[in-house]
């Protein structure tokens, strides 16, 4: 773990306090201001004046969840466009088991009591959100929060609940203009700054809300602009090679063992040389060391555009109609410049290792044109540059109609979704000095701080632009779009039969298509036809090089880290090297590629029965019933046989019954106790079952590369038990655990088996010496599989409680908090021989053992201050990552401020500080899964940094 920021945080916190001082200045009295006020009185305003602030927010989702039947948590808005963190996926880490991963220090996506984000479902109003990747993981950072009215996460099952989800279903609900009581125009502006990129941004929003017609129709309606420049200073280690030649090879001695039974492992055998260093006998995996460093600087803008229009006819108290339309643009400009310096050779007699047999100080080198080690050759490094334009563009469209009559409810909803990302333009360029004659002598020490050190045998040797020579030229397309239209129809029928109240049916159909195109041509010096380029063009050439975009690169990180490189402009570089960007977008090498793109069709039909209970007195209810699910998918991808892609179709289908109990009993008013138990199931991704299928029949064995078409779901079979005590409106405490045993879950791996086509035929051929009994031919199948099965164990705690019984203005401070612990156990699967890995235990990938957020808030009606924490421990994020590493991503803290005062009931400021301590995020590197771990951080995966965020924003209500 991290050691604790003490000294940032109190700094952090007291930049961050600046921009509140001008508030309490405003208004000396705030921290006395109701120090008289009682629960009584709250409960007395609450029941005369709209709910406002923090403290109402939460009693309105305390209502929420005590007022459910299932396991349920919300956020609300404190107000129109007000949601307590601007990004929805930061709002919803300070929800009980939900923990994040940000993108570019910002969150993105969310994973439900360790379930990865592909596993939960995220819907609009029920209408399901399509993705821009080849998973169903929804990237919120692209989704606007102003008019949503609440989030909604339903952890356990019912039947009435769309399946497709392992961890939860989580609501984004828009707000009803008819459930305002009155017009509300809200205008915001806010400046956002980042200390990282030095800039200043605008964000802007509207949201508008009045009703027709003596209340019956309504309007709801937002407008949301914002600009935010990015920037992220980041270092990578591509893995680290095992065994590592301690005599000077580069992987390991030519006589090296590979085991079949446990998995391409190279062992050294007793008494080899690799196996010794300074006299010591290392073991049978000798010693491990980094394969390559990646210093990168990222530069990105970004800007979104959206929009939301929701419309409700109410002509009497049993009828209502909404129509919602929603629709946004994320355009994103990046700029990635990436210096990669690869020790592919150590020289053995410069070597240190640690305790663990970690490489931490070596001299590099590379060899001479036969393959032998050469001094003279020291250092290869590659300036890596690239630039991209993304545009992602959502459209979600939702019509909804109800009906009561006397013991009969009627509803029935279709719903449209569309997600499109496409990638206009990506070019790359990559310059090398490992041409002959260039010598670039360095060592690295990664002892020094908290980053390796770079230390060189010439000074600045790295900066000579004349060293980097040109060697690649890529231009890449890329388009995906993703749809779903799905139609539900509900019947509810008060049936009031001894304890069975009410009786639903429903019935949903949904057809989604899932569709990619993806082309990249790409020029090499050693390819064929590509004479008539400059191939001698250099970083040193007039123009061509680009100044470096920032002065301050890593500042403040310990360890002699590099600070900048030569780096290209493009248009230059490209007129250089003798094409233009439309030339290289156009050339031969441009058709889209069949072998990477795919179209995937899923249909499902689904429907349920459940029946609603409660006994005579109300204190038991709950609700019991059975979702039956059928999936078909069609996936249309290409098949690569020798030199010839052929475009074929795979069809599968499965189906699935999923039973659920939803149990509530009240032992007092206060005091309830939950039990939940069902099976639920989650869909393979599109990436998946997408076929990209590439057959080599050359050697005896042949070899299968692609997605799985005929992969089945994820199953999972969970209980829910949980205990929670309400302190009337100030507060409450709850204790849950949780219970899941997953089957099929899926990964991808390598088995030796025939492979059919289409007419269930087996490929003949070969001599017959790898063949089967029944002749078929076996082939190496890498490719997803469904796997064994994993269990996950887990508790819950949650605390919320107003002070308000503490004397003076401490009455107005509150308190939040809450803590989820995961444990699970899954087999893991060696992908080089499909076989499990005995004597392991590892966690399921993207799980944290530990995650708590907590809260400290002092709240009056003008003033308001809200310090938050939030904490995730490691998970593993890959058990086969680069060079078969087992990679971890590392424990992460973060400390946001926000603070507000209202002038007038119409005006108020709010300022937020975003990781006021300025935290990075890590990730690093343990053994192999079947070697013994050795279960420390210090073999590093990558170190980034993306700074503190600031804003101030102004909020007028009309």
């Amino acid at each position: 773990m991290k050691s604790f920021k003490v000294a940032a945080l109190t700094k952090a916190c007291k930049i961050a306090l600046l921009g509140t001082s001008s508030m309490l200045m405003l208004n000396s009295t705030a921290f006395a201001e109701e120090e008289n006020t009682t629960s009584n009185t709250a409960n007395e305003e609450i029941e005369i004046i709209e709910i406002e602030g923090f403290r109402a927010s939460e009693q309105k989702s305390r209502d929420i969840k005590k007022e459910a039947i299932g396991v349920v948590d919300a956020i609300i808005a404190e107000d129109i466009g007000k949601m307590p963190d601007e990004n929805v996926a930061e709002a919803l880490q300070r929800i009980t088991g939900i923990a994040i991963t940000r993108e570019n220090g910002e969150g993105s996506q969310v994973s439900v009591r360790g379930m990865a984000p592909n596993l939960n479902r995220i819907v609009v109003n029920g209408k399901t959100l399509t993705s821009a990747g080849d998973d169903q993981a929804v990237g919120l950072e692209a989704f606007s929060s102003g008019l949503l009215e609440r989030v909604e996460v339903f952890k356990t099952p019912g039947a009435s609940m769309v399946e497709g989800s392992l961890g939860a279903t989580i609501n984004l609900r828009t707000r009803r203009a008819l459930d305002s009581k009155n017009r509300k125009i809200v205008v915001s502006a806010n400046a956002d700054y980042s200390d990282l990129s030095e800039e200043v941004d605008p964000k802007l929003q509207l949201n508008y809300i009045d009703q027709f017609f003596d209340k019956k129709f309504g309007v709801a309606a937002n407008l949301n602009y914002e600009k935010r420049r990015n920037r992220q200073d980041g270092m990578e280690v591509f893995g680290y090679i095992m065994p590592t030649s301690v005599t000077g090879g580069k992987k390991g001695a030519p006589d090296t063992i590979t085991d079949p039974n446990e998995g391409v492992i190279r062992t050294l055998p007793e008494g080899h040389p690799d196996r010794f260093f300074n006299g010591e006998d290392l073991g049978p995996y000798g010693a491990a060391r980094p394969n390559n460093f990646n210093f990168r600087q990222y530069q990105q803008d970004r800007e979104r555009i959206g929009g939301s229009v929701s419309l409700e006819y109410r002509p009497n108290d049993s009828t209502e109609f909404v129509f919602d339309i929603g629709a946004s643009t994320f355009d994103v400009e990046q700029d990635r410049y990436q210096l990669s310096l690869g020790p592919n050779y150590l020289d053995p007699n410069t070597m240190i290792l640690n305790d663990n047999n970690t490489v931490v100080y070596g001299d590099g080198y590379l060899t001479d044109e036969n393959g032998v080690p050469d001094p003279d050759y020291m250092g290869n490094m590659v300036s890596n540059n690239a630039w991209s334009t993304k545009e992602e563009t959502n459209y979600i469209v939702g019509l909804e109609a109800s009906k009561n009559f006397d013991r009969l409810a009627i509803s029935g909803s279709i719903g449209y979704s569309y997600t499109e990302l496409e990638t206009p333009e990506s070019f790359r360029l990559s310059f090398n000095t490992s041409h002959a004659g260039v010598r670039t002598p360095y060592s690295f020490d990664t002892r020094l701080g908290d980053m390796p050190s770079i230390l060189w045998g010439e000074e600045d040797a790295h900066l000579d632009p004349s060293r980097y020579t040109i060697q690649a030229v890529t231009s890449t397309t890329d388009m995906t779009e993703d749809d779903e239209i799905a139609a539900q129809f509900d019947l509810d029928y008060d049936l009031d039969f001894y304890w069975i109240q009410t009786l639903e049916f429903g019935v949903r159909a949904t057809k989604r298509n899932k569709d990619r195109i993806s082309d990249s041509p790409r020029f090499t010096s050693n390819a064929e036809g590509v004479n008539q380029y400059n191939w001698d063009l250099t970083l040193a050439d007039e123009g061509v090089e680009e100044d470096f975009p920032v002065d301050n690169f890593y500042d403040g990180v310990s360890g002699n880290t590099i600070k900048r490189w030569p780096i290209a402009n493009l248009d230059a570089s490209l007129a250089g090297f003798g094409i233009t960007k439309e030339e290289l977008q156009n050339s031969e090498l441009s058709d889209p590629n069949k072998l990477n793109g795919y179209e995937i069709e899923e249909q499902t039909q689904a429907a349920y029965v459940m029946a609603n209970f409660e006994n005579d007195s109300g204190a038991l209810a709950g609700n019991i019933g059975v979702r039956f699910v059928r999936t078909e998918t069609t996936s249309t991808g290409g098949v690569k046989e020798g030199d010839e892609i052929v475009i074929t179709d795979f069809e599968n289908d499965y189906d699935n019954v999923l039973p659920s109990l939803n149990v509530r009993y009240m032992f007092t008013e206060d005091t309830i106790l939950r039990f939940a138990a069902g099976r639920v199931m989650a869909r393979p991704s599109f990436g998946e079952i997408a076929p990209r299928l590439s057959i080599s029949t050359a050697d005896s064995t042949g070899k299968i590369k692609g997605g799985n078409p005929y992969l089945d779901p994820y199953l999972s079979d969970q209980v829910d038990l949980s205990l929670e005590y309400y302190m009337g409106d100030s507060g409450m405490i709850s204790l849950g655990l949780f219970y899941k045993d997953i089957e099929d879950y899926i990964l991808k791996t390598t088995v030796v088996s025939p492979y059919y086509d289409d007419n269930g035929d087996c490929y003949l051929g070969g001599d017959g010496s790898d063949n089967d009994e029944n002749g078929c031919k076996l082939f190496e199948v890498t490719r997803p599989i469904n796997g064994p099965s994993s269990e996950v164990v887990g508790a819950e705690v949650n605390v919320y409680r107003d002070l308000d019984f503490l004397p003076s203005f401490w009455s107005n401070f509150s308190i939040k908090f809450n803590y989820t612990y995961n444990d699970s156990t899954a087999e893991i699967v060696d992908p080089s021989t499909g076989k499990v890995v005995e004597g392991t235990e590892f966690p399921l990938e993207g799980l944290s053992e530990h995650t708590t957020n907590a809260t400290l808030a002092y709240e009056t009606k003008t003033f308001g201050i809200r310090l938050s924490h939030n904490y995730r421990s490691e998970y593993l994020n890959s058990a086969f990552g680069s060079q078969n590493n087992t990679q971890y991503v590392d424990d992460y803290q973060q400390f946001d401020l926000s603070g507000s005062y209202k002038f007038s009931d119409t005006v108020k400021m709010v300022v937020k500080a975003v990781n006021i301590t300025d935290e990075e995020k890590t990730a690093y590197f343990d053994q192999l899964p079947y070697w013994e771990q050795i279960g420390t951080t210090e073999r590093l995966k990558y170190y980034n940094s993306n700074g503190r965020r600031f804003s101030v924003g102004v909020t007028a209500t009309f």
